[in-house]
């Protein structure tokens, strides 16, 4: 209790959250969660399509809002939508570094300036910012000076091993045939 906060970071993809039928079932898996663990809970929409429409982005996470609080939102990194992101009622927004973007090259400098620009425009709109896939070092350095709160780095820190304790959720639509561990996402700060 007296130690840092823990936080659990769950995605669900744009796609699950477009049909009826998958995005009922995927809240329904999260009413099943326990209330205690569901404070602890911020969930992901992941890849939702560049250009989706805004007003459909507000509804799913008026419907997930109420369940886990916090709702991050990963859009194409070239997506005009960041300037109407206040409206949407989500607490973080970001992209995914694509790979030929993530890696060290003459592509950085127009990658730092797309971080510099999500940071500002996200600061101005007191949302968090996450950037994933931040390859090279410069990466994630460009990104920590762009303001991301959240970075994400498979070569520079990688999944650590299970905790022990650590429980399994298993996955919402049986698609899985292990479930991984429950852990916090690393690169938080």
């Amino acid at each position: 209790p007296a130690g840092p906060h823990l936080a659990i970071g769950a995605t669900v993809h744009a796609t699950t959250m477009q049909k009826q039928s998958a995005r009922t079932a995927y809240l329904e898996a999260l009413r099943r969660l326990p209330p205690a663990l569901l404070k602890y809970f911020f969930v992901k929409i992941a890849e939702i399509e560049r250009g989706a429409p805004l007003i459909s982005v507000a509804d799913w996470t008026g419907m997930l809002r109420p369940r886990v609080g916090h709702v991050l939102l990963d859009f194409h990194h070239t997506d005009p939508a960041i300037q109407a992101i206040d409206q949407i009622g989500a607490w973080a927004a970001g992209f995914c570094l694509p790979n030929r973007q993530s890696e060290e090259s003459a592509e950085t400098a127009a990658t730092v300036r797309l971080l510099r620009g999500w940071g500002r425009t996200l600061a101005q709109k007191r949302l968090r910012f996450f950037v994933d896939n931040a390859r090279s070092p410069a990466l994630i350095q460009a990104a920590s000076e762009a303001g991301a709160h959240f970075i994400t780095s498979e070569p520079h820190w990688p999944l650590a091993a299970q905790p022990r304790g650590a429980a399994h959720a298993p996955a919402p639509f049986g698609q899985s045939a292990a479930p991984g561990p429950i852990s916090a996402a690393a690169g938080m700060r």
